[in-house]
């Protein structure tokens, strides 16, 4: 869980502000850098992280990001997954993009799903994510 107020606990979430005045779009990724292993490098095989539940909110008046992925399972092989996407005429302002839009959502908006026959140590797993945010001009 993860905590905008430092009072009060709310869904795992991203933000982005976009305050070029210019509405020329952008796009955020995300990407895990490889899979769970513990310190000893024993690696949890074939776990997938999957981020489920995804919503937008947005105090701006410019429209929301209209690729958005509801749900996103993360490839440990490190391919990028699409998280949300504006595109020209679209997301000027603060965007944020989260798992689940009330606190008991947020309970099981994020999942690990390890495999039965996956061999599992009793040990720390870790693992990390890139965020990515382009703005990259399309193909007219």
């Amino acid at each position: 869980m993860d905590s905008a107020n430092e009072n009060q606990e709310g869904p795992n979430f991203v933000q982005v502000t976009d305050n070029r005045g210019t509405e020329s779009g952008w796009t955020l990724n995300v990407r895990q850098n490889g899979q769970f292993k513990t310190a000893e490098d024993q690696e949890l095989t074939a776990a997938q992280i999957r981020l489920t539940k995804g919503t937008v909110v947005t105090p701006s008046l410019s429209p929301k990001p209209s690729n958005v992925s509801t749900t996103i399972t993360l490839n440990p092989n490190g391919a990028q997954s699409l998280v949300m996407s504006a595109q020209d005429g679209e997301g000027a302002g603060t965007y944020l993009m989260s798992w689940g839009d009330s606190l008991a959502a947020a309970m099981d908006s994020i999942e690990l799903e390890v495999p039965g026959s996956t061999t599992k140590y009793a040990s720390q797993y870790n693992t990390t994510f890139t965020w990515l945010l382009t703005d990259t001009p399309t193909n007219p």
